[in-house]
């Protein structure tokens, strides 16, 4: 049981600091805010938690294929790192639509919060959540995979409306 405690304030902390950098990203990139939170409007809960699954579990058997690589031609290994960090980059884009998103829903339907006060009250909720160890953890972990489909759906939507542009 010790563990357990000692495990809970690193998972605060955690939520804490994943907070800040969505407010300090929503802010430094309006752009990819505004992509993601129309992938969010534009799509079910279950498609982009269906989708942010398949490449979750696709983007992780080829680390996990990189990794077991790497044992024997080193540089393959190397190759996990940039896809880590790429799959980070995309759960972080995703979080510009969700952590404002879960905000609204706390906050009410009659209140009309300002972007800031909606990610803040999202960040509070998802980071509380994961004080409620294990099951926090697990319903956290749905997000971050609900971040990740968001962000491919964004990334999809943007591939479309640019050919259509050049068509």
């Amino acid at each position: 049981m010790n563990g357990i405690h000692q495990a809970v304030p690193a998972l605060v902390a955690t939520g804490i600091g994943f907070t800040a950098f969505v407010v300090w990203g929503r802010a430094s990139f309006p752009h990819a805010s505004e992509g993601a939170a129309r992938a969010a409007a534009d799509n079910s809960v279950w498609r982009t938690f269906w989708v942010g699954l398949v490449n979750a579990v696709a983007g992780f058997l080829v680390l996990g294929a990189l990794g077991k690589a790497g044992q024997t031609v080193p540089p393959l290994g190397a190759l996990a790192i940039p896809l880590l960090v790429g799959l980070a980059v995309m759960v972080f884009r995703g979080a510009f639509a969700l952590w404002p998103d879960y905000g609204r829903r706390i906050l009410g339907a009659d209140a009309e919060p300002s972007d800031l006060k909606a990610t803040l009250a999202g960040g509070a909720l998802l980071t509380g959540t994961l004080a409620l160890f294990p099951i926090g953890v697990v319903f956290v972990a749905y997000v971050l995979v609900r971040c990740l489909g968001v962000s491919m759906l964004a990334w999809l939507a943007s591939r479309q409306q640019a050919s259509a542009v050049k068509a």
